[in-house]
């Protein structure tokens, strides 16, 4: 198998040393609620990878600005351009388009990244402003995953089956690995409102509703989890070691 080389950031050059494995009979899980080890304190940061990617898609706009280019074809489309991150791109026609992408999930055997799409996509290559809303959901939903296939390095690629009920969204959003990597879609869910770390940090230690108005994942936590749950608690300390980061997530797409 062709070593996949990451590009996550510089705290975390102990993952970087890992290569992809392929796996025999094992199965998958994007939410496993149990791990093989134990999480490093310090935050994982998928910053670095995430903003090559929003690159590399702004590059090949113009491929993917086709007519020709539905559903299957941009699909296949945003394959082919993002190919060395194993990244693959679905359609599903039942899916409503409100959103331009409706799930995602990291498959353990394969180490690669599904993301699917709605109708929505037909409008990226309709109108060029569309094509930059689309990451307003593309960039914490890809770094959510992403975090997800560090903490699969981190572990030694060992795989961990998800046994928990997936109706169940209080014990989903309790494995330790789910949190770390829900702080960090609300942290990006923030950005992407008020830019500015300083402001964000100071808005979190508030009871304001601005920051439910703005965080989707942050009112999900604050509504399965009371003030003083170890669960809810944890979820902020990531949250505040993601915005103490030194360096600042790039919000620059051009």
């Amino acid at each position: 198998m062709r070593r996949y080389t990451p590009l996550f950031s510089k705290s975390n050059e102990d993952l970087l040393k890992e290569d992809y494995r392929e796996f025999g009979n094992s199965s998958t899980c994007s939410c496993p609620n149990t791990i093989g080890g134990e999480l490093l304190e310090a935050v994982l940061v998928p910053k670095e990878e995430v903003f090559e990617i929003i690159q590399l898609l702004v590059k090949n706009k113009k491929e993917l600005f086709l007519k020709k280019n539905k559903e299957l074809k941009l699909c296949d489309q945003f394959d082919k351009i993002l190919k060395k991150y194993k990244i693959v791109f679905d359609y599903d026609i039942n899916t409503k388009d409100t959103v331009f992408l409706a799930g995602s999930f990291f498959k353990q055997k394969n180490n690669k990244i599904y993301l699917t799409w709605s109708k929505r996509i037909n409008l990226i290559n309709e109108d060029e402003k569309y094509f930059y809303d689309f990451f307003e959901i593309f960039k914490p939903l890809i770094g959510h995953e992403l975090l997800h296939r560090m903490q699969f390095i981190q572990r030694n690629n060992l795989i961990i089956f998800n046994r928990t009920d997936k109706n169940d969204v209080r014990a989903q959003l309790s494995s330790n690995q789910e949190i770390m990597a829900y702080a960090w879609v609300a942290v990006e869910e923030l950005r992407y409102h008020f830019g500015n770390d300083k402001t964000i940090l100071e808005l979190i230690k508030t009871t304001t509703p601005a920051k439910f108005r703005y965080s989707e994942v942050l009112t999900r936590y604050h509504t399965f989890f009371e003030k003083e749950d170890l669960i809810l608690k944890k979820f902020y300390k990531y949250m505040y070691l993601y915005l103490e980061d030194k360096n600042e997530t790039i919000q620059t797409f051009v």
